[in-house]
């Protein structure tokens, strides 16, 4: 999965305590923290690589490439902790009950058409994105386009 930052989002950023000790020094560097922030992403350099603004008097470079952000997740973002409804019996097969909306991403040089799947016995905000040739669409009860 590739992480994209947009200006202004909020990011953790990944540090290995045991060789950047002059973030927070601990007695047992093993169980320092791993992730540090959030801080905001000022500008995106190239394709892999964001500037964040650090707190003033940092002595760490602020360009980090994306595999050492993680994006904030607000506290307001509800995320659901019910799992009545997800099944645990491996053999059982989802199938798809609706289609919420649809996007077009972008994969090598095609444009493929993409659906957002909501899935039998499974709560709403389990919905996956799905590639639409993928998903058999005699079995979806209403469609959104």
């Amino acid at each position: 999965m590739e992480r994209v930052f947009q200006q202004g989002d909020l990011v953790y950023m990944k540090l290995q305590p045991y060789v950047q000790s002059s973030v927070a020094a601990r007695s047992n560097r093993k169980l320092s923290f791993c992730y540090y922030g959030p801080y905001k992403v000022l500008q995106r350099v190239g394709e892999v690589a964001y500037i964040l603004e650090l707190l003033e008097g940092s002595i760490i470079h602020p360009v980090l490439h994306m595999s050492q952000l993680k994006k904030d997740v607000p506290k307001d973002v509800l995320v659901s902790e019910d799992l009545t409804s997800v099944s645990i019996d491996p053999m059982q097969v989802q199938q798809p009950e609706k289609i919420l909306q649809s996007r077009m991403v972008k994969r090598g040089a095609k444009m493929i058409k993409q659906v957002l799947v909501q899935w039998t016995s499974v709560p709403p905000e389990m919905a996956t994105w799905e590639d639409e040739a993928d998903v058999p669409q005699d079995q979806v009860q209403d469609s959104v386009d």
